[in-house]
């Protein structure tokens, strides 16, 4: 969830916080903490966004618990924390939430401070959230499903996570997922993997991803290099799939 400034009147959204409006709590703490990722939030600021954001997860709001579980997993002015990333991203999956188990699964899976990292666990959270039609979910378990060290790969089930993935995005819409669906299931075209290869299909999927993950590093930043990572590996796959689509229209 993101805010944009011409959208967002942070003085109007502070006076219904105050006045006990829960959802407002979590949209200005949301708003102080994330409004621009790429700017290192100071300590007081971080503080005044934990002070909105608790109050409201205490009122019972679960996307105020992703928030928290946000703030110490990008350490936001806080000091980073494996206890506090699970608690707050756990205690909304107890309740239910969809996107929180993404969350936690990408915790286990990539983020885990003391680097021991937990595929089993994040393979759990990813089944759990993908029943709940998390997008993050789905396309990080049809992941597990193409390129699994634990069993034998199943393609089909990859794609069929993917597809679902994407179907859930609407258009194309600022879904944090989108560039990732996009190159997932890009890839699975070009190269066959649980479906017919169609290289038109991969060229259109890669060249959203490309203006995604673009568009992200633009306007959001890119503090860990991920995004620069898998806009690396958008461009590696166009690239592929042009030269592909040059060989067979020189054949013609």
């Amino acid at each position: 969830m993101s805010y944009e400034a011409d959208e967002f009147n942070l003085l109007e959204e502070v006076k219904k916080a105050d006045s006990g409006d829960v959802a407002a709590m979590q949209r200005v703490g949301h708003y102080i903490a994330f409004h621009d990722p790429r700017v290192e939030l100071e300590v007081e600021e971080a503080q005044r966004a934990l002070g909105f954001l608790h109050a409201a997860a205490d009122a019972g709001s679960l996307e105020a618990m992703v928030d928290i579980g946000d703030l110490y997993r990008l350490g936001r002015g806080v000091v980073r924390a494996d206890r506090d990333i699970r608690y707050w991203y756990g205690r909304a999956t107890f309740h239910g939430f969809a996107r929180a188990y993404g969350r936690l699964g990408d915790f286990w899976n990539f983020y885990t401070t003391a680097n021991v990292l937990r595929p089993d666990a994040a393979y759990v959270c990813y089944v759990k959230g993908a029943f709940l039609h998390d997008v993050v979910s789905l396309y990080r378990l049809g992941d597990f499903y193409r390129t699994n060290e634990y069993w034998e790969a199943e393609p089909p089930a990859a794609f069929d996570c993917y597809l679902k993935a994407y179907s859930l995005i609407d258009n194309g819409h600022n879904h944090e997922g989108w560039g990732d669906v996009c190159l997932r299931l890009g890839k699975c075209y070009a190269s066959g993997c649980g479906v017919e290869v169609d290289l038109s299909l991969a060229s259109e999927l890669c060249s959203y991803a490309l203006r995604a993950y673009q568009k992200h590093i633009k306007d959001l930043g890119d503090a860990d290099g991920r995004v620069q990572a898998a806009l690396d590996d958008a461009t590696r796959v166009m690239a592929q799939v042009v030269r592909e689509l040059d060989k067979r229209d020189h054949i013609r």
